[in-house]
């Protein structure tokens, strides 16, 4: 036979071997979640956090007009309580069209003070020399090591 032939049926049996071991050893895929695998309601509210944030970014740049704005903003603003009390609950909430009361601990609320007071401080954009978006005890950028402007209470929004 020819070396060639006989090295194309080694080759072919070795991928017919690895496609059909698993099947021959009973491996299977899990068909749970892990643990640390974020689950739907963590990537619901995650999606409309951000949302959130980009229409604020928006408005203050000059994208938005107000009433496009408070029409967007009012629609997030609404799903995000939602996505936030689902992930914290456990359990679904019911849409019964009620504006929910905004306790000053509520997470969203937290996030939208701290996004707006780095807008009207024009620190949306980061770091100026890199653009990164910093925390609010940053005295350093985490990602050039360029110091921040002294002074800066509220740094750009970590999300």
């Amino acid at each position: 036979m020819d070396p060639v032939v006989i090295g194309l049926l080694v080759v072919a049996g070795a991928v017919v071997f690895f496609v059909i071991e698993p099947v021959i050893s009973g491996i299977r895929a899990p068909s749970g979640r892990d643990e640390d695998e974020p689950s739907e309601s963590d990537y619901r509210k995650r999606a409309v956090l951000l949302a959130l944030r980009d229409v604020e970014y928006d408005y203050h740049t000059g994208k938005l007009d107000e009433k496009d704005y408070r029409v967007l903003r009012g629609q997030l603003s609404k799903e995000a309580l939602e996505a936030l009390r689902h992930h914290s609950s456990g359990t679904a909430t019911t849409g019964n069209g009620s504006e929910p009361s905004v306790d000053g601990d509520d997470p969203l609320e937290a996030e939208i003070r701290q996004l707006r007071s780095s807008l009207r401080k024009g620190k949306a954009d980061g770091c100026p020399e890199c653009g990164t978006s910093f925390g609010t005890d940053d005295r350093f950028c985490g990602e050039c090591g360029a110091p921040l402007p002294a002074g800066v209470e509220d740094g750009g929004s970590e999300g």
